[in-house]
């Protein structure tokens, strides 16, 4: 049982005979040892028996999946009532959230976000291609945002020439942008407040600027080693205004520097702190490589193991991607593919590799076989996870999934069906799915023009009302019975074309992929429990058992050779990924001819040897 399955009572909360949980604190520890279910415990303590009340929480997350297990643990513990979960951005709870979903509360919303659309033509104005061709790709457009985002997290003047050149990317964006970078970003904040604009960034920029009081008496920052400069400055604005701060993090787990990300800022936080030293996930066989990589850079943290697991290395199959083609993966068959993986040690698996584009391949081999897994939203392929929004195929899915087996009379399945017949009647479609549905439908099943369907599909989505089958019988032909009652049978009569958002027209590869995980499951995504992240993504997460892919790209094996602190930086992105896992953990080599090992082969064979001595063997026997 890792700490975060445990009950209330059973949690033996941390330093509280010196520093009670009234009081304020810094909770320092490595992996696993707790530190959000300590800070959920601290809290729960305080509204339980110290008169606090939800309302007074403010909780900074690093993702809304994160805010959103915070409240089930909570509601799990009977501290909130399960109603808070239906809407947890409103009410009471609506402070449990990200940072940048807190502070756009605070400020009652800022307007709209630039779209995909909006930063393409602007780059195209300068002659700078924007449109990724691969997922992974860095098109010059796109690396003239990451210097702005950059430099705002960052609060870096690009006016300043001095400033300009504490950029990350700079030089890279000078090789394809010979033009003012400074009056670059002018013309774009020009753009914004022409159009009633708005960054990310600038809800927190905002929140600062306008001294927004959250009043709330208790502040938890989670994950806070990874904060960037203008995060750091916003929350510790908050943590002024409260009378009980906890914040929890780990300097030895900062990975994201690259984004401006210093353990200067959890360790100048001023606050008691308290030193987590026992881990409740991480496996000692797993600690023991962790802690190895580690080590060069820092000394690793002394720590208790409290459970065991395994440790596992071998080869990977190939993934090859051919220009123009896409990728070549491994046949589902093939032992130590990522579907053999996941039929072989369950769904609850994390694959991890270095890059965005390893992260595609596995991804890709995933979606052939059918196999729901969910990725980070910056990896432009869309998996199916929908805790942090449902994407348009999976809302796709959702439906024909609810409408699989349902027959209106006179007008049959058109196939042999195994299951109990439903009817119409039987039928409720979440908003999103039900607007997907009717927007995807072909137009010879609706009963009206394309025009009206696509605007009664706004109008539920606007609504959020949720849509019974009798309800969709006024907008759909006795026909769209039969074509979308028979899972993936009825994908190849989908509409591709899309009218609800820009970018939801549905590929070829949607269509593959809605076909394979038709055939393969039997029900709507409710939660996906296998996950494909860049290591980056990972932190924060864990999973029962997580395949690492060891490789780095030329680019970083040359630089963590002659830049020390990118070498520093690497060592403490792997001692992240080798922590991720509570039973199994696999280290598969060679699945991509164009990577260099990073791992160290004497410490992998070090590890699965101590690990055969006590058990029947790793993954290759």
């Amino acid at each position: 049982m890792t700490m975060s399955d445990m009950a209330l009572e059973d949690i033996d909360i941390t330093g509280t005979d010196e520093h009670p949980v009234t009081s304020s604190v810094k909770l320092n520890g490595p992996p696993g040892t707790g530190k959000t279910t300590e800070s959920a415990a601290r809290v729960a303590k305080l509204i339980d028996e110290h008169d606090y009340k939800i309302s007074d929480v403010l909780w900074a997350t690093y993702r809304k999946s994160l805010a959103l297990e915070t409240l089930e643990r909570l509601a799990d513990w009977d501290i909130i009532a399960d109603e808070e979960l239906n809407d947890p951005t409103e009410g009471d709870t609506r402070f449990i959230a990200t940072i940048h979903g807190i502070a756009n509360r605070l400020i009652g919303g800022i307007g709209d976000i630039p779209t995909w659309y909006d930063k393409k033509t602007f780059a195209n104005k300068r002659n700078l291609k924007y449109k990724k061709s691969k997922p992974w790709e860095e098109p010059p457009g796109q690396l003239l945002f990451d210097v702005f985002t950059y430099a705002a997290n960052n609060k870096l003047d690009l006016q300043s020439p001095a400033d300009r050149e504490l950029v990350p990317g700079i030089d890279d964006l000078r090789d394809s942008y010979p033009g003012d970078i400074g009056r670059a970003w002018a013309d774009w904040q020009d753009h914004k407040s022409d159009n009633s604009l708005y960054e990310f960034w600038e809800q927190l920029d905002f929140a600062l600027e306008g001294e927004y009081q959250h009043g709330c008496d208790i502040v938890v920052i989670d994950e806070y080693h990874d904060a960037t400069p203008l995060m750091a400055e916003l929350c510790e604005y908050w943590m002024k205004q409260a009378e009980i701060v906890i914040v929890a993090g780990d300097p030895l787990q900062v990975v994201n520097d690259y984004a401006g990300a210093d353990p200067k800022f959890f360790n100048r936080i001023d606050l008691p702190e308290v030193l987590l030293d026992t881990t409740w996930r991480v496996p000692e066989q797993h600690w023991g490589v962790a802690a190895d990589v580690l080590a060069g850079a820092h000394t690793p943290p002394p720590v208790n193991r409290v459970s065991s697991g395994g440790f596992h290395e071998g080869g990977s199959p190939r993934f090859d991607y051919v220009r123009g083609k896409g990728w070549n993966v491994p046949d589902e068959s093939d032992p130590r593919s990522p579907p053999w993986m996941v039929d072989e040690f369950g769904t609850d698996m994390m694959f991890l590799t270095r890059t965005k584009k390893q992260a595609g391949g596995i991804a890709r081999s995933l979606e052939q076989s059918g196999v729901l897994y969910e990725t980070q939203n910056s990896m432009d392929i869309d998996g199916w996870g929908a805790r942090d929004g449902m994407s348009e195929r999976t809302a796709l899915y959702n439906a024909l999934q609810r409408l699989d087996g349902v027959e209106l009379p006179g007008h049959g399945l058109n196939r042999d069906w195994g299951g109990e017949l439903k009817t119409p009647e039987d039928i409720v479609l979440p908003s999103k799915e039900a607007a997907t549905l009717l927007d995807h439908t072909n137009h010879n099943y609706l009963d009206g023009t394309r025009t009206n369907t696509t605007d009664v599909a706004q109008e539920i989505l606007a609504e959020g009302v949720t849509v019974t089958g009798d309800d969709l019988r006024e907008h759909v032909t006795g026909k769209f019975w039969s074509m979308y009652s028979r899972a993936d049978g009825s994908v190849g009569h989908l509409n591709t074309t899309a009218n609800l958002d820009e970018g939801d027209d549905l590929g070829d590869k949607d269509i593959e992929a809605l076909e394979t995980a038709l055939d393969r499951n039997d029900d709507p995504v409710r939660s996906v429990d296998t996950r494909v992240y860049t290591i980056h993504a990972s932190k924060g997460s864990e999973a029962k058992n997580v395949a690492v892919y060891d490789g780095v790209t030329a680019t970083i094996n040359d630089k963590v050779e002659v830049d020390r602190g990118a070498r520093r930086n690497e060592y403490r992105t792997w001692y992240v990924a080798l922590t991720r896992a509570s039973e199994d953990l696999f280290v598969l080599r060679g699945g991509f001819d164009w990577t260099y090992q990073f791992l160290p082969q004497t410490l992998l064979d070090s590890a699965r040897q101590a690990h055969e001595a006590v058990t029947d063997g790793g993954i290759d026997e």
